[in-house]
């Protein structure tokens, strides 16, 4: 009688432990899923994000030669010359926007 209950007792905790672990399984895949989507709609993203710090850029240069602080921004750009090498290759008449003012 004893026996039967220790063994009733094993399996109802053999039977907590199983369910814990595929629901524990079920919640980890559902994670899973949720952040391949989250990846997927980041890498839509991108795109347009890289476009708009493009214009963003064009919108800061325009504002500083509206309030006349165009002359800092060329030493700016120089010290970060490694991360947007293609201002470096702009002629130096590119700083006057008096004359490409609309790109």
């Amino acid at each position: 009688m004893l026996s039967d209950f220790y063994l009733s007792g094993k399996r109802q905790l053999l039977r907590a432990i199983c369910s814990v672990l595929c629901g524990g399984t079920g919640a980890l895949l559902q994670l899973t899923a949720q952040l391949l989507e989250l990846t997927e709609a980041l890498s839509r993203l991108t795109p347009q994000l890289l476009a708009l710090t493009a214009q963003l850029s064009i919108f800061v240069r325009k504002l500083m030669w509206f309030t006349g602080r165009m002359p800092l921004w060329p030493g700016v750009l120089r010290g970060c010359e490694q991360f947007a090498p293609h201002f470096a290759a702009e002629p130096a008449h590119f700083w006057d926007l008096s004359r490409n003012f609309w790109p």
